[in-house]
């Protein structure tokens, strides 16, 4: 291969990175968006009397939630005695990392 054909190469491959990148971040936006909001369902109820304001912190839980995790707690969301208690241990676990309760106490620029 040539100098300007591998160049070319190089040019192609990070193209390619760059759009699967892309593709990456649009699929977290689709999950946050769909399952986001039957997490939420889930989630303001559990924070109820334990954060001051269980909307915010729900945002954050779900802003901050992988995919995986929005999906298990959103699968929660037809319960009508509340969350499993993996569900409300998770959604626990997720709510003390330091930008998610930073985020819900407002002090993070991530609300």
């Amino acid at each position: 291969m040539t100098l300007p054909c591998a160049r070319l190469a190089l040019i192609a491959a990070l193209v390619a990175l760059a759009a699967c990148d892309q593709a990456l971040r649009t699929a977290d936006v689709v999950s946050e968006r769909t399952v986001g909001a039957s997490a939420r369902t889930v989630i303001e109820p559990a924070l109820a009397g334990r954060v001051p304001d269980p909307a915010r912190a729900a945002g954050c839980i779900v802003s901050n939630a992988t995919p995986g995790e929005l999906a298990v707690i959103a699968a929660d969301a037809t319960s009508m005695e509340g969350p499993a208690p993996d569900v409300a241990q998770l959604i626990s676990d997720i709510l003390q990392r330091p930008e998610v309760a930073a985020c819900a106490a407002g002090t993070s620029a991530n609300q």
